[in-house]
C-alpha cells in the first residue's frame, strides 16, 4: 500500500483511498472505486452416456464466448452447442466469457458405453430350395433379424430360415443400455437340378415304348420292374398296366429333384372271328368277325 501502482484483488467492490504528502509536508487525498463483477454462471449441461460410435450434442450456457477442450472429438470447439463423438469416456471443459469479459469454467462427463458383443455364429449355410437352415446368434440382449421374411421368428437368437433365394440375414443385438451391434450370415440357396421325365406315352398291352428324359446329376427310375434299365435317361418301358414312373436326381450340391411320366397301357380289342364252319368244295360261306 506504499507504492504508486499496487495490485488490487478485492473480493467485493471496494473504494481505495490514496493519501500523499509532498516535500513541504502538504498532504492531499484521492480515491478510486474498484467494482467487482460477478463471474458468469456457466453450465456445461448434464453428464450423459452414448454408445460407441454415436454422437451427442453438448449445450453450454452462461456467456457469449465459448471454448471447449479437448477439441479433438468435437465438430466445433468455439460454439455453445457442438456435436461430440468421443471414442472413450471424456470430460469436456468449457470456458465461457460474458459481455464484461469475465470468464468461468464448467465441465460435463460423456461416458462411452461399449457395443454389445454379437456373433452370427458359424460359416455361411448352404441349402437346397425347400430346405431349412438353423441360424444361431450369440450375445446378451434383444435380437432382431432382418429381413424377417422366411424366418420362423425374427426376434430370437436361433430362428429357422427357409429362403427361396440366397439371402444375407443381419442380426442386431440391443443391450440394456440401448446400445446396438450387428453381424450377418448368408444362407446360400443352390438351384434344383434340371429333371424332365419326358412326355406321357401310350402303348398296347404287350408292346414297349422308349422314354426320353432330360436330366443332370445322379439319377434313377422307380418303379424299375418294367424298365429295360433304371439307370439310364432313355429306358424302354414294357408295363402290363398303366404305370407312373418317377425320375429322381441328385446333383453335386446334394440337391434333389423329381419328375414323372405316365405310360398308359391300352387293352387289346376283343376280337371274335365267329364259329367254325364247314362247306363243300366249290361252295362259299360268309365269315362274320366282331371287335
Amino acid at each position: 500500500d506504499s507504492i504508486v501502482n499496487p495490485f488490487a484483488f478485492p473480493a467485493i467492490t471496494t473504494k481505495y483511498y490514496l493519501n500523499t504528502n509532498d516535500t513541504n509536508s502538504c498532504s492531499n487525498i484521492d480515491s478510486v472505486m474498484v467494482t467487482v463483477l460477478a463471474l458468469p454462471v456457466v453450465d456445461a449441461g448434464n453428464n450423459n452416456e452414448v454408445c460407441f460410435g454415436d454422437t451427442i450434442q453438448l449445450n453450454a450456457t452462461g456467456g457469449i464466448i465459448f471454448t471447449w477442450t479437448p477439441s479433438v472429438s468435437l465438430t466445433n470447439d468455439s460454439i455453445s452447442n457442438p456435436l461430440a463423438f468421443p471414442t472413450d469416456t471424456t470430460k469436456y471443459f468449457v470456458s465461457v466469457s460474458d459481455t464484461n469479459g469475465c470468464g468461468n469454467i464448467d465441465s460435463v462427463l460423456i461416458s462411452v458405453n461399449p457395443l454389445p458383443n454379437v456373433n452370427a455364429a458359424g460359416s455361411d449355410s448352404i441349402i437346397c430350395p425347400g430346405d431349412t437352415a438353423q441360424l444361431v446368434a450369440s450375445g446378451t440382449g434383444n435380437f432382431q433379424w432382418f429381413p424377417a421374411t422366411w424366418l420362423s421368428n425374427a426376434t430370437i437368437s436361433n430362428p429357422l430360415a427357409f429362403p427361396n433365394d440366397t439371402t444375407e440375414y443381419i442380426v442386431t443385438l440391443t443391450d440394456w443400455k440401448n446400445c446396438k451391434n450387428s453381424d450377418s450370415v448368408t444362407v446360400i440357396v443352390f438351384p434344383l437340378p434340371v429333371v424332365d421325365a419326358g412326355t406321357d406315352k401310350e402303348v398296347c398291352i404287350g408292346d414297349s415304348v422308349q422314354i426320353v428324359a432330360t436330366v443332370n446329376g445322379t439319377f434313377g427310375w422307380t418303379p424299375s420292374v418294367s424298365l429295360s434299365d433304371d439307370s439310364i435317361a432313355n429306358p424302354v418301358s414294357f408295363p402290363v398296366i398303366t404305370t407312373k414312373y418317377y425320375l429322381n436326381t441328385i446333383d453335386t450340391n446334394s440337391c434333389s429333384n423329381i419328375d414323372s411320366v405316365i405310360v398308359t397301357v391300352n387293352n387289346l380289342p376283343v376280337v371274335d372271328a365267329g364259329n367254325d364252319k364247314e362247306v363243300c368244295i366249290y361252295d362259299s360261306i360268309q365269315l362274320n368277325a366282331t371287335g
